[in-house]
């Protein structure tokens, strides 16, 4: 069983996520996501497939990377899982949905009848 905190927490991140009022950035895991608080917290979820399982690993760290709260659930063992699932699926759906806008949207400027692309000498040190 969640405890009722985590699982406020949990909700209140699928709510976010889903409203596109959550910022989260892939880590150097293809599978991994990772939230970073304005208080240096991070939030991070992973799920993967082994052994005819999925398995999510949902951690919560402190400003200094302790661990404040993880879960490691496989696939049904329990409610949390279930939960951590839909946290995740909504998580890929958006940050998918944000691939496919920033795609969509050089396509339409390489289709514009305009000039494409940057003078290098333009570009300030800051942009590189």
């Amino acid at each position: 069983m969640i405890d009722q905190n985590i699982n406020e927490l949990i909700n209140r991140l699928i709510t976010k996520t889903d409203f596109e009022q959550a910022i989260w950035r892939k880590t150097s895991r293809d599978t991994e996501f990772m939230l970073t608080l304005e208080s240096g917290s991070v939030i991070t979820i992973d799920k993967w497939f082994n052994n005819n399982e999925d398995y999510i690993d949902f951690a919560i760290l402190s400003e200094i990377g302790e661990d404040i709260y993880r879960s490691n659930s496989y696939s049904n063992s329990s409610d949390e899982f279930k939960k951590l699932n839909n946290l995740y699926e909504v998580i890929q759906a958006k940050y998918h949905n944000k691939i496919n806008r920033t795609l969509n949207s050089i396509l339409f400027e390489i289709n514009s009848n305009k000039v494409i692309g940057q003078n290098t000498n333009n570009i300030t040190k800051n942009k590189l």
